[in-house]
């Protein structure tokens, strides 16, 4: 079994991180800690590189739009991905959320837009 979207680096898994890491090792092949913004990129990442059963994405979530330097990203992302490649395995999180409004929908679009260039850029998912 594969769950293909967690968040096992965010600060309410922290007490229990250990416990769940075991429990990911007896029931699933793997799992992908899904990146929100480049600091939480990072830290996913950084989880990633310490199991061998975990990978990682690199990704701007719609909320955090507005707050994004897409250079600063782009750069990051061109300097870990090349030695990282076998536990970095897709973009995102990524997508557009209007409901909650917390990114103006403009920048919400730009940062979907430039996830989906360098997803093709890279020919990752």
């Amino acid at each position: 079994m594969v769950d293909t979207h967690c968040h096992l680096h965010f600060p309410q898994f922290k007490e229990d991180l250990e416990d769940i890491l075991e429990k990911i090792k007896e029931k699933f092949s793997f799992v992908v800690d899904v990146g929100i913004s480049l600091k939480d990129s990072l830290k996913a990442l950084s989880l990633a590189l310490k199991r061998e059963n975990i990978f990682s994405t690199f990704g701007i979530h719609p909320h955090e739009a507005k707050d994004a330097n897409l250079k600063e990203f782009e750069t990051a992302f061109r300097k870990l991905y090349p030695e990282y490649r076998h536990k970095i395995v897709a973009i995102g999180e990524a997508g557009l959320d209007f409901y909650r409004n917390l990114s103006p929908k403009k920048a919400q679009i730009e940062v979907f837009e430039f996830q989906i260039e360098l997803a093709k850029k890279y020919k990752l998912p």
